[in-house]
């Protein structure tokens, strides 16, 4: 991709421009089930999809070889969640709406642990 100026007149690259600056997106430790397949981990993407029932979508893919990374749990962020890793891999973030909080409820839940 280029600035515009086709590279003339002192333009800079954009792609040559970032190459050395730090991604600020943090890397999850090895072991961890979201650590990039690339770096030695298990998974090449993880979805995160709304469903209206993640307990009966969970306990299907279970009978459909998935494995399940995090049974139905309910979040502080009010939604309930369960982690699901397919047969090539990828990991699976299913949700269920449960509870409307506010911005001010889940900072207390995520403070208290």
């Amino acid at each position: 991709m280029r600035d515009g100026t086709g590279g003339r007149s002192g333009g800079v690259r954009r792609d040559r421009a970032h190459r050395h600056q730090r991604d600020p997106r943090p890397v999850p430790p090895r072991g961890d089930p979201a650590h990039h397949a690339a770096l030695g981990g298990g998974t090449t993407v993880t979805l995160h999809v709304f469903v209206p029932d993640v307990v009966s979508l969970a306990d299907r893919a279970k009978a459909a070889s998935a494995e399940v990374l995090q049974p139905p749990t309910d979040m502080f962020h009010g939604d309930r969640t369960v982690i699901l890793k397919d047969l090539s891999r990828h990991l699976w973030v299913f949700l269920s709406h449960s509870e409307d909080i506010s911005e001010a409820e889940i900072r207390l839940r995520t403070a208290a642990g």
